[in-house]
């Protein structure tokens, strides 16, 4: 059957090892339907999910609902805003001063990137580098929404940030 494991390793048992592939008919139907169940909410792409440039390229043009790339790192930002990428967001609070000073420089040249913080020692530092080169930086607050039981915590141990009050 097109499309299962068994028809893959068939189709593919003689090519040479490691290899990538995608099912280019399969991703559409995908793209499709999550721009239909998104009900007309917007759909930013985390790419430390789809790791190519070109795909992201295809999921981002096939429908108005796809806006924006969450990205893993300030490297990953600097990389895809290199690539034409734009709408980007830094998925993660960023420290390193080289990276961040070339995120900035990227939106002093136009591009659209926010900084994710979940400290005030975040916006600070941020702020330092961006009024060296005079730029305004947009930033978005990470706020640990997990959920703790007795004996049980319910995600991730990241932010520091637990409450918005």
């Amino acid at each position: 059957m097109i499309g299962s494991y068994e028809y893959y390793k068939q189709i593919f048992k003689d090519a040479p090892k490691p290899f990538a592939f995608v099912d280019l008919d399969l991703l559409d139907a995908n793209i499709k339907a999550i721009a239909q169940e998104a009900g007309g909410k917007k759909i930013r792409v985390a790419s430390k999910s789809i790791r190519c440039p070109d795909v992201l390229r295809r999921i981002l043009a096939a429908d108005d609902v796809y806006q924006g790339i969450m990205c893993y790192t300030a490297e990953e930002a600097i990389f895809l805003a290199r690539q034409g990428f734009d709408d980007l967001l830094l998925g993660y609070p960023q420290w390193h001063a080289e990276a961040l000073n070339d995120v900035i420089s990227l939106m002093g040249e136009g591009k659209t990137i926010t900084c994710m913080v979940d400290s005030i020692e975040h916006v600070e530092h941020i702020a330092w580098l961006a009024t060296a080169k005079q730029i305004v930086v947009p930033i978005c607050i990470d706020i640990d929404m997990s959920t703790d039981f007795p004996g049980l915590h319910f995600g991730v141990w990241r932010s520091p940030l637990t409450r918005w009050e």
